[in-house]
């Protein structure tokens, strides 16, 4: 698996069809009586121009934009170098070493999930674990593993408070401009992470409570000069359902999000609403809190009749289901049987009929289409 590191640019300027086309060549002079031939030059001139125009207005209506494609496979390439699903560290805590090397070593997984200066995340935890796994030769090198971590602004209640530069232990984070603090919490997570560089790093909003918008901004124009210098790869964002938002955000910035990491819950509507943009995009939808938010459901009849059918766990039908959705599952288990049964699922496992029964059991039927 390549791992390089990649300055992403965004600013390569649009080509337009060539303005003189047909006729015309150096050297040709039609004669006068030449009527048919000068007329079909003139046709051609003429034709040029107007598709010239009208890919121009298509252009700024934001359709056939010529980055998108380039964008979208890109994204695809970024796609493929990511997990098909993700270990989370949520929450572990002090065992944060021994279960990133379990899930690394017993279950398989590359991608690696924390986040710098969380609360509830232990980033030195996920560096050794990861220092060990590669020490053991769970995995070969660094390239093959995707590191993934968070900027979480110090005013997110989110925000590990005990937490001090140890760079500038006697100067106050509150008293940094944003972006100082990116800068920070990036160095702060290469070391964590024993590492020269971070796949990709997102911004952190609270649940759905989205960050003031010019201040994401100066935070992202901050990362975006680590993505230049190719210290991150890629850049992401936490816990956004707006689509007005995504749309403003992903026309404004340079360097465009990779992930989307969003709760799987009904109270966001299973991102239904962002569907079409993901898609259009080719954005990597990475879900979570799938069985912590959905318990219910996958304790329910449903789940277990499905499980029973393809005999499997409740828990492998809900991840099997978000993965026929054509999202990232993340999955945050410290048993290494449940790790490897959760790798074990594909997106084929169920059938079109047992998805839309499962749907429906969520309370979504449009989560299926038709």
């Amino acid at each position: 698996m390549r791992r390089k590191n990649v300055a992403m640019s965004w600013n390569s300027s649009a080509s337009w069809p060539a303005q003189d086309v047909g006729a015309g060549s150096a050297g040709m002079k039609p004669k006068s009586s030449s009527n048919g031939f000068a007329t079909s030059s003139w046709i051609a001139r003429i034709l040029a121009v107007f598709f010239s125009l009208a890919g121009l207005v298509w252009h700024l209506h934001g359709r056939g934009d010529p980055h998108i494609g380039q964008e979208k496979k890109s994204n695809a390439k970024k796609k493929a170098e990511m997990g098909r699903l993700v270990f989370g560290t949520n929450k572990h805590f002090d065992k944060t070493a021994a279960n990133v090397l379990q899930a690394i070593r017993d279950g398989g997984y590359t991608h690696i999930v924390s986040c710098g200066r969380h609360a509830n995340y232990n980033e030195e935890g996920s560096g050794e674990g990861i220092r060990q796994a590669l020490q053991g030769s769970a995995v070969s090198s660094r390239e093959d593993l995707f590191l993934q971590t968070c900027f979480v602004a110090d005013t997110n209640p989110d925000y590990d408070k005990t937490w001090s530069p140890a760079t500038t232990s006697d100067t106050a984070t509150s008293d940094l401009t944003i972006s100082q603090k990116v800068r920070l919490s990036v160095e702060s997570s290469l070391k964590n992470l024993n590492t020269t560089y971070l796949d990709v790093v997102l911004y952190h909003n609270l649940k759905s409570k989205i960050d003031p918008y010019e201040k994401i901004r100066e935070a992202w124009s901050e990362l975006e000069k680590f993505v230049d210098q190719g210290t991150v790869r890629y850049l992401g964002l936490t816990n956004v359902h707006d689509l007005d938002f995504l749309q403003r955000f992903h026309s404004d910035v340079r360097v465009k999000p990779t992930i989307l990491q969003n709760r799987f819950h009904a109270n966001r509507q299973f991102n239904v609403p962002l569907r079409s943009f993901i898609r259009e995009h080719n954005l990597t939808w990475q879900a979570f809190w799938i069985l912590t938010g959905n318990g219910g459901t996958v304790g329910g009849p449903v789940a277990k009749d499905i499980a029973k059918n393809y005999n499997v766990t409740p828990q492998q039908v809900i991840f099997a289901f978000v993965l026929s959705l054509g999202a990232t599952p993340m999955i945050g288990s410290a048993t290494a049987q449940h790790l490897r049964q959760d790798m074990d699922v594909t997106s084929e496992l169920l059938s079109q009929e047992d998805r839309i029964r499962f749907a429906e059991a969520l309370g979504k039927p449009d989560l299926v289409e038709m």
